[in-house]
């Protein structure tokens, strides 16, 4: 088994605080856009017109990006009115839904819900940037069947997520993710993960995972509006 709980953001050293949130930042931001190319590339490929549905559902991309730089500058703007902050869960799930079908259509997806509390708010820029990065990892993961498991109650959400790891030699497994989660070679590869961790914790929730019998688990805990009345400042 190979876990992950380093804390990600020295207490001190606020410039290293700072430069690390914008390299968070900028590749959540890349890995958004890179979305939205691959769904575009996809039409081109199968030659296919965009259909009205698509094109809604592009402008709502578009907004999520814009809600996610309003969230990250906590700057104003005459053009930022329809942006997202606090969502019922419903139509954060509607990210989820999306993501799924841009990465994993070539993947067996086991979803379930286990909701208790439907009327709870989701912090939608950090829920998003956070499914972004783990169904991205898992994509990247040449896994054939994943699984994901919400469950909404009123202490918040809680995410787990499964999927199989091919790996030629298992014992070499945790040094080898040891050299890219931690950054030790100040590489981008282990962005993903820390910026899940960074949100989590920025939101008062929790991230953790760990590899056994090769298969990786992801464990996420995010409060929700009825525990949290702002998100709290990083």
């Amino acid at each position: 088994m190979f876990s992950f709980k380093k804390k990600l953001i020295p207490d001190s050293e606020t410039h290293e605080v700072h430069d690390l949130k914008e390299r968070l930042f900028f590749h959540d931001i890349i890995n958004h856009t890179h979305g939205l190319v691959l769904f575009l590339n996809q039409k081109e490929i199968q030659k296919d017109n965009i259909n009205q549905e698509e094109i809604k559902m592009i402008s709502s991309e578009i907004k999520t990006l814009q809600s996610l730089i309003r969230d990250h500058f906590d700057f104003k703007h005459k053009n930022l009115v329809q942006t997202f902050d606090w969502v019922p869960f419903s139509y954060a799930k509607l990210a989820f839904d999306n993501l799924s079908q841009t990465y994993l259509m070539d993947k067996k997806v086991t979803t379930s819900f286990d909701i208790r509390e439907n009327e709870n708010l989701v912090y939608y820029p950090s829920f998003y940037r956070i499914l972004n990065n783990l169904i991205k990892n898992i994509s990247e993961s040449h896994s054939t069947h994943v699984e994901f498991a919400f469950k909404i109650s009123d202490s918040g959400i809680e995410l787990v997520t499964k999927n199989e790891m091919k790996v030629k030699n298992e014992k070499n497994l945790p040094e080898h993710l040891s050299r890219v989660i931690l950054n030790e070679q100040k590489k981008i590869h282990g962005l993903g993960l820390e910026s899940v961790y960074h949100l989590a914790e920025e939101n008062g929730g929790t991230f953790s995972f760990e590899i056994n019998d090769s298969v990786w688990t992801n464990r996420l805990f995010l409060p929700t509006s009825k525990i949290k009345s702002d998100k709290i400042p990083a």
